[in-house]
């Protein structure tokens, strides 16, 4: 029987587990209970995963290990697998290519994404829509910026759709 008694079981052992998972004494104790059965956290779906991936920059190759630096840490992932990310958003994308070259004794990071394939993923995007691809006009804004220690060049894509009742 429970503390509580018997319409109190539930209520009691949560009592009893948050008392347990509180208490310095049992830190020890209740740690080596826990991390054999997964220490319950929550779990993100893909698009929450997705959005932390995409705000801190974290690349697949990177992402991957802290996922498992997490399980085999707490015992949970925390973020959404991979596939889940893919499934729920339907997110194709263009991996970057990454390397290094030297410059006199210094050794520089690169990392490129070619502009073709996401032009071709981006028009495939804008052509699976209910109404389909709807500019006549595309337009490429390429920007290149320079600074101390980088350089960076991003290219925007947007559509256009010339009206037909305005004529010059």
């Amino acid at each position: 029987m429970a503390l509580g008694g018997p319409d109190n079981i539930q209520e009691s052992l949560l009592d009893l587990l948050t008392y347990i998972g509180q208490n310095e004494d049992y830190k020890a104790t209740w740690e080596e209970a826990v991390r054999p059965n997964g220490l319950v956290l929550p779990s993100l779906d893909g698009v929450a995963t997705r959005a932390i991936q995409s705000m801190c920059n974290i690349n697949k190759s990177q992402m991957r290990q802290l996922r498992g630096c997490l399980k085999s840490e707490l015992g949970s992932t925390v973020f959404a697998s991979e596939f889940k990310i893919t499934q729920v958003l339907g997110l194709e994308h263009v991996e970057p290519q990454t390397g290094c070259y030297k410059y006199g004794k210094e050794n520089i990071d690169w990392s490129y994404i070619p502009v073709k394939e996401v032009l071709e993923l981006w028009l495939k995007s804008r052509d699976e829509g209910a109404n389909g691809f709807q500019g006549d006009h595309l337009d490429v804004v390429v920007t290149i910026d320079h600074g101390k220690g980088h350089s960076r060049v991003t290219c925007n894509f947007i559509t256009r759709r010339r009206s037909s009742s305005l004529r010059c």
